[in-house]
């Protein structure tokens, strides 16, 4: 009996930061978007994983000329559980056993991933009271705090932004915060400010860095979401 494609929620869960690498003197950037999928008796966790391919260009001297980028690939790994489970199967990995997905602890892989909700809690643990509040063109409520450093990790400011029409999605930064504002937090922007950073004898000017984490309404190919659940749902039945 066919299985009926019923109607799932998916969230773009990006992030977006820039470090200073002391090594190189210079700012990195790094983006990721994690897409959770959620349905009727699963949820799915989708990372998307690029490798590239390049060419070195060699001079008649044995010297590298240039460098052509010749391919992209894009792939995709599936974290899938049954609905309230503690533990799935991932599927996606490249190597033998992946075909048949392989066991994973969804606290671990939380975890690990930096997406466990003790993470972003951290975000807001120790805020006093916004310094501005304001409202953007969309209606979408931002508010602005100082932070108390309390390591030089720490940024010096942060930015929530709150989005009632995404409340009842299923996922939260904070619980604490959702039911305290009576909105949803959809994103967390931190400002660390221009400084100066002695290391092993030298002086760094750090530039200023920002780091965004957010979620939105996200779209996926709905044939392979139902792959991948079905493979679980059929190999637990």
């Amino acid at each position: 009996m066919p299985v009926v494609k019923k109607e799932v929620e998916i969230l773009d869960i990006k992030s977006n930061a820039q470090f200073f690498l002391f090594d190189k003197g210079k700012l990195e950037q790094v983006h990721r978007t994690v897409k959770k999928v959620s349905g009727e008796d699963f949820t799915m966790y989708i990372f998307m994983r690029k490798s590239s391919l390049i060419e070195d260009k060699i001079d008649s001297e044995g010297n590298i000329k240039a460098q052509i980028l010749k391919r992209i690939d894009t792939s995709y790994i599936y974290y899938v559980i049954r609905k309230d489970g503690l533990t799935g199967k991932v599927y996606g990995k490249r190597n033998k056993r992946s075909a048949n997905g392989e066991a994973f602890n969804l606290e671990d892989m939380l975890k690990t991933e930096g997406l466990n909700v003790e993470a972003f809690e951290s975000y807001s643990s120790h805020l006093k009271k916004p310094i501005q509040v304001i409202k953007d063109h969309d209606g979408r409520l931002i508010k602005k705090y100082l932070v108390d450093r309390v390591t030089p990790e720490y940024p010096d400011s942060l930015y929530q932004m709150f989005d009632k029409r995404l409340t009842n999605v299923n996922f939260t930064f904070s619980k604490t915060v959702d039911e305290l504002a009576q909105n949803k937090l959809v994103k967390i922007t931190t400002v660390s400010n221009p400084t100066q950073v002695s290391l092993k004898g030298k002086i760094f000017n750090v530039p200023r860095r920002e780091t965004n984490l957010e979620i939105a309404i996200g779209t996926f190919p709905i044939d392979s979401i139902w792959h991948y659940r079905n493979k679980l749902i059929k190999e637990r039945e």
